[in-house]
């Protein structure tokens, strides 16, 4: 299976139908992060990060271990323990 989101130039296309239910992904575009997210309704959820600092990080990763990276940086922004 090819993954859902693919980036051109000029948008981002997400093919709905390939996503897993409850699976988080994601693209890099435009020097931000979008994370996609079908929920159990079937609905489309959509978040948008423009922290530079994050975007650089999780290209540095290639978007490997990006939980991680999303969790330690909002308990870091949030000042979690």
């Amino acid at each position: 299976m090819q993954y859902p989101i693919q980036i051109s130039q000029s948008k981002i296309n997400v093919r709905i139908s390939d996503m897993i239910i409850e699976k988080l992904y994601y693209c890099i575009y435009d020097n931000k992060i979008f994370l996609f997210y079908r929920d159990q309704n079937l609905f489309l959820n959509c978040f948008e990060i423009v922290e530079t600092d994050l975007v650089n990080k999780v290209k540095k990763m290639d978007g490997k271990n990006l939980d991680m990276i999303l969790q330690k940086y909002a308990q870091n922004k949030l000042n979690i323990k």
